[in-house]
């Protein structure tokens, strides 16, 4: 597979994801709908994990009332060892940290209780999510 395709292929996976958030496919049945807030790759730093200071830039930020979920998105079916290293960097975040980290990027203060980091992948699971 060519550099393009592959760029293209994940594009398509991102703008997939973003018409369940925003619900441009389904009005009603959609993460806004529920209450869902969405941020576009912010960065975040935690000084507080066990594992010193680490950095994400998920590809969309979920958050509803003091939860909080790092989505990444992926194409095709195949899980690598670059997802891997990133799921265990992502799960290493405090709670502290990502209060801390988010309250700057938005310039106001969130509370975070709960703390989910997910991959969804274009094929299998992906289509499932966007038809519920």
């Amino acid at each position: 597979m060519s550099n393009w395709e592959r760029i293209r292929r994940e594009l398509n996976s991102l703008n997939l994801f973003y018409s369940a958030i925003t619900g441009r496919s389904d009005k009603e049945n959609n993460f806004r709908e529920l209450g869902f807030e969405e941020f576009i790759q912010p960065k975040f730093t935690d000084s507080y994990s066990e594992k010193g200071l680490i950095e994400a830039r998920p590809d969309f930020v979920l958050l509803r009332d003091q939860y909080m979920c790092f989505v990444e998105v992926k194409s095709g079916r195949n899980i690598d060892k670059d997802h891997i290293e990133q799921s265990e960097r992502n799960s290493s975040f405090s709670i502290e940290g990502l209060r801390d980290s988010f309250s700057k990027y938005l310039e106001r203060d969130v509370s975070v209780s709960e703390f989910d980091s997910i991959f969804v992948f274009q094929k299998g699971f992906f289509g499932r999510v966007c038809r519920k």
